[in-house]
């Protein structure tokens, strides 16, 4: 007994019965998520429209560098035509950008009576995290000089799918199924070839 009860209201959840959100008082559902985001869809459209911001800020974040080398190039003795000279002034900008974003996430959560989540675990790993990106930043600047901007951010845009497409593979198993398997295996391959036929474009192959 007890399946009629108020635990159970509304019928209850047989086999194949999807699950019911409901909203408390501070504008979140059981699932944790905002009222207005509680359908798949809302929450799949919101997450593709950030996806979409944060490729195009990480398309343009070595745009503001480039343009003063390339105005140095230019005869614009005012600034360097060496990449590594605005690793600085371009880390400081991520700095405050990102502290800003923190500030303002706090203040969101203030604003809904709760605390900013930040879990003690997760400290040394994002520590770790920005100290490989910030390795991978400077190589790329140095790549920038090398091989020019045209072809150096192809290359390395591209393989970093690689890298997390293997980590949804075998870590998340976010990807399954055969034919999703081979879709991945052939656009991996084509990615390669765009790479290597980049690379060779810089030597004029």
């Amino acid at each position: 007994g007890g399946g009629s009860g108020s635990g159970g209201g509304g019928g209850g959840m047989g086999p194949g019965r999807r699950r019911t959100t409901t909203s408390s008082s501070d504008g979140l559902d059981s699932g944790g998520w905002p009222s207005y985001l509680e359908t798949p869809a809302r929450r799949f459209a919101l997450g593709f429209t950030l996806a979409l911001a944060a490729g195009v800020f990480y398309g343009s974040n070595f745009n503001p560098p480039q343009h003063l080398i390339d105005l140095a190039r230019n005869g614009d003795t005012s600034h360097s035509t060496r990449g590594l000279d605005y690793v600085f002034s371009h880390f400081c900008g991520i700095f405050l950008a990102t502290l800003g974003y923190f500030v303002l996430y706090c203040a969101g959560k203030a604003a809904l009576g709760q605390t900013p989540e930040l879990p003690a675990q997760c400290v040394l790993p994002a520590f770790a995290s920005g100290l490989m990106w910030g390795v991978a930043q400077v190589c790329w600047f140095v790549a920038n000089s090398k091989l020019s901007f045209s072809v150096s951010f192809p290359i390395m845009s591209s393989l970093p799918g690689l890298v997390g497409a293997a980590w949804g593979v075998l870590v998340f198993g976010e990807i399954r199924g055969r034919r999703n398997y081979q879709l991945l295996v052939a656009s991996g391959v084509m990615r390669l070839a765009a790479v290597g036929l980049i690379a060779l474009s810089k030597h004029g192959v």
